[in-house]
C-alpha cells in the first residue's frame, strides 16, 4: 500500500457541505498536501445533494445510515486505491494545519504500519474530550482519565483501556480490513468506542498525537431528543453487555444515578421515564 498518501472522511448530516467548520477548515490547507491527500463525503441527508468537483469522492445517501456504513464505504475505497490511512471526520471538527502536518508527518515514519490507529487530543474550548481511560469493569460511562502523549503508556501498564472519538482518528486500512472493518452492531453511537475496545482486547498499538483540535461534542441526555437519547442508551447498554457482566451492571448502577439526578432536575419527563425504563429493561 501507499503509505504516503491519506485519505479524509468527512460525514455530513443536514448540513451542505460549504457549512461544514470541517471541510472548510481543511479544505483551506489541503491544497498544499493535494498530492498526499484525498477527501471523501458522505452525505447522509436525503433532502440535501453534494456536489463538488474539488472531491475525489461522494456519496449521497437516501436515508441517514450513521456512521458505520459511511466509515466502512471509505475504508472500501481507500484499499481499492492502495492508500493505507484513512482519517475520519465529524463535520463539525476543526482541522488545523499543524495537525494535519503532524498526521503526514506520522504516517510517513519507518513504524507507522505497527501502529493501528493515531488520534488528536480533541476539545471544547478548554475541556478533554479525546482520548481518555477507563476501567473495563466500570466502563466508559462513568468519569475517566485524560489521555495525552504524556501519560498514555503509564495508564495502559495499570490496565486501563484507552478510548477516543472517531474524529480526527487516522485508521490503519490494512489492519481495519483485517478486523472486519466498523461494526453495523453500532452504527452511531458507542461506535468509537467498540472500535477502540477492540483495538485493546488485539493489543494494538495507538499513538497519540501531540497537537489539539476543536471538536462540537453533540449533547448526551437531558438535551437530546427522545428518540436519539433511547437509541443512545440501547447502543450505550450493548457495549456495556459485550464487555462483560460487571460492566453492564455498572452501567446500570450508573443510570440509576443519572435517573435520581434528572428526577431532581428540569429534565424532559420523557428522557428520565426512557432513563428509568433502561435500568430495567
Amino acid at each position: 500500500m501507499n503509505n504516503n498518501c491519506l485519505y479524509i472522511i468527512i460525514v455530513l448530516y443536514k448540513q451542505c457541505l460549504e457549512q461544514s467548520i470541517a471541510f472548510n477548515s481543511i479544505h483551506k490547507h489541503i491544497q498544499k498536501y493535494e498530492n498526499c491527500t484525498k477527501i471523501l463525503v458522505y452525505n447522509n441527508s436525503n433532502t440535501i445533494k453534494i456536489a463538488n468537483n474539488s472531491i475525489e469522492h461522494i456519496y449521497n445517501s437516501t436515508s441517514n445510515n450513521g456512521l458505520a456504513e459511511a466509515y466502512n464505504w471509505a475504508l472500501n475505497i481507500a484499499k481499492t486505491k492502495t492508500h493505507s490511512w484513512l482519517m475520519l471526520l465529524d463535520q463539525d471538527t476543526q482541522i488545523t494545519p499543524h495537525y494535519l502536518s503532524s498526521a503526514l508527518n506520522f504516517i510517513q515514519q519507518n513504524d507507522a504500519q505497527n501502529y493501528i490507529a493515531a488520534v488528536p487530543v480533541l476539545k471544547q474550548n478548554d475541556i478533554h474530550h479525546s482520548p481518555t481511560a477507563y476501567n473495563k469493569h466500570k466502563g466508559v460511562i462513568w468519569k475517566c482519565k485524560k489521555v495525552t502523549s504524556n501519560n498514555y503508556k503509564a495508564l495502559l501498564n495499570k490496565g486501563y483501556i484507552v478510548t477516543a472519538f472517531n474524529s480526527g482518528c487516522i485508521i490503519n486500512v490494512d489492519s481495519m480490513v483485517k478486523l472486519g472493518g466498523f461494526n453495523i452492531e453500532f452504527p452511531l453511537d458507542m461506535l468509537d468506542h467498540w472500535t477502540f475496545y477492540t483495538f485493546h482486547k488485539k493489543k494494538l498499538r495507538l499513538h497519540v498525537i501531540d497537537s489539539n483540535l476543536q471538536h462540537n461534542l453533540s449533547s448526551c441526555g437531558a438535551t437530546m431528543q427522545p428518540s436519539r437519547y433511547s437509541s443512545y442508551l440501547k447502543a450505550h447498554k450493548l457495549f456495556a453487555k459485550k464487555v462483560g457482566l460487571i460492566t453492564l451492571l455498572s452501567y446500570k448502577i450508573r443510570l440509576a444515578i443519572r435517573f435520581v439526578q434528572q428526577l431532581l432536575s428540569s429534565t424532559d419527563k420523557q428522557i428520565t421515564l426512557l432513563t428509568l425504563k433502561n435500568i430495567f429493561r
